[in-house]
């Protein structure tokens, strides 16, 4: 992720620093949970 927001000039440094703290709490997890259900769906929806 740190090499994509350096290789993106429109990001100001202010604003990338922002983005990586996010991204280094527990946001990395929720992401890649979410992608991993998106791969993955369930079969069945719960009610």
């Amino acid at each position: 992720m740190q090499n994509a927001l350096d290789s993106t000039p429109e990001i100001d440094p202010e604003s990338k620093v922002i983005m990586m703290n996010f991204l280094r709490q527990d946001h990395t997890a929720f992401f890649l949970v979410a992608g991993d259900e998106l791969k993955n769906p369930k079969s069945t929806s719960p009610v």
